[in-house]
């Protein structure tokens, strides 16, 4: 889709108000100008010449998290998070962006992790099954590949290791460096195609929505359509209903529940399939959050927690306050970078457990 095109978007979203209920950034700073219509109201305007970008609408224009959750519930589907990456393209092209986005972009240009630096590690062989890992599991979530490859050995997979250490292109497309965003994109695909592999496996429902919408959507690139896309979750999910993936039943004693990750609301299919998996896994009182499935939100992940951590992180405990109205004293989320969030900020609070449910599973086996 052309940047004009989609930026059209924003003519169509500044004077409704039917999503701005489940933006949770417009939940925590009760601004309404920090609403979908809000954001589509500036972009329409500058457009039309009636405002000039300055430093305080600039800094309005960054503090959408891009987590996808006023499309999900649009019933016109319209596309208002690519329409805000346009026009953060625009800003960046400008040389409009914050000084945060400048950090970001210079860190893209000598390294391909947006964390630590890492190196990324070149595919592991070739195969039927490749595994990407990114740049998120190593910094939030230490043990995380360890855990996801011995469950995927418990069901008969062993998948080539992909992309571990780069980032998969999200984070730098929601903020404008589209050309950033599609070399590493570029990258991730040679390698892909380097394995042989007719099946990619992604750790999270952010790569999952990443490798299926925003390479073609944002970057004008696209996943061979011979190729497979399937999120971990569902593929365990699928080999514990055929039978052929077991779990020992470890008791909780404390109320548990289970986070629905950043970005799940762009991939509505994964809402089961976790919960399925700590049935079979877990055993207790297992409670819901108010802010679940549909209703679930971002956990102060992507580009916020570069551009304004400090929302980030009121973001971040937002969904742990949720979790303590609901009476949870151990939570469970499997995307590195949401565990990494909730793990962080949880530790201030004495009630509450954040477990990783990739390790929580591999121990159960």
């Amino acid at each position: 889709m052309s940047q004009t095109k989609v930026l059209d978007t924003t003519e169509n979203c500044r004077y409704c108000l039917m999503c701005r209920h489940l933006c949770p950034v417009q939940i925590t700073t009760k601004n309404e100008a920090l609403s979908p219509h809000g954001w589509a109201q500036m972009v329409a305007s500058e457009r039309r010449g009636l405002m000039e970008w300055d430093n305080e609408s600039i800094d309005a224009m960054y503090k959408c998290a891009d987590c996808g959750n006023c499309e999900s519930h649009c019933v016109t589907d319209q596309p208002l998070p690519n329409a805000i990456a346009a026009a953060r393209t625009l800003l960046v092209e400008k040389d409009l962006v914050p000084e945060s986005v400048k950090q970001i972009s210079d860190k893209l240009k000598s390294s391909s992790n947006l964390y630590n630096g890492q190196e990324v590690e070149p595919p592991s062989g070739k195969g039927e099954v490749a595994l990407f890992i990114g740049d998120e599991a190593d910094h939030f979530a230490p043990g995380t590949v360890e855990a996801v490859l011995q469950l995927l050995e418990a069901a008969g997979i062993q998948p080539v290791v992909i992309g571990r250490g780069r980032n998969d292109g999200l984070i730098p497309s929601g903020l404008g460096l589209r050309e950033q965003a599609a070399e590493l994109a570029t990258s991730t695909l040679k390698d892909l195609e380097a394995t042989g592999a007719q099946t990619l496996l992604v750790l999270s429902a952010g790569s999952y929505f990443t490798f299926e919408r925003v390479y073609k959507e944002r970057l004008d690139l696209e996943l061979d359509d011979k190729i497979e896309l399937v999120e971990v979750l569902s593929l365990l999910a699928q080999k514990l209903k055929d039978g052929e993936l077991t779990f020992n039943k470890k008791k909780i004693s404390e109320p548990y529940a289970y986070v629905d990750p950043t970005h799940s609301v762009r991939v509505p299919s994964r809402y089961d399939l976790p919960r399925t998996l700590m049935e079979a896994a877990l055993e207790g009182n297992r409670v819901e959050l108010f802010w679940r499935k549909e209703r679930s939100g971002t956990s102060g992940t992507g580009g916020l927690q570069f551009t304004h951590p400090e929302l980030a992180d009121e973001l971040t405990n937002s969904r742990l306050e949720d979790a303590e109205d609901a009476g949870a004293r151990v939570v469970f989320t499997e995307d590195p970078a949401t565990f990494g969030r909730l793990s962080l900020l949880a530790k201030s609070r004495k009630n509450l457990d954040v477990r990783n449910l990739y390790q929580v599973l591999a121990e159960q086996l």
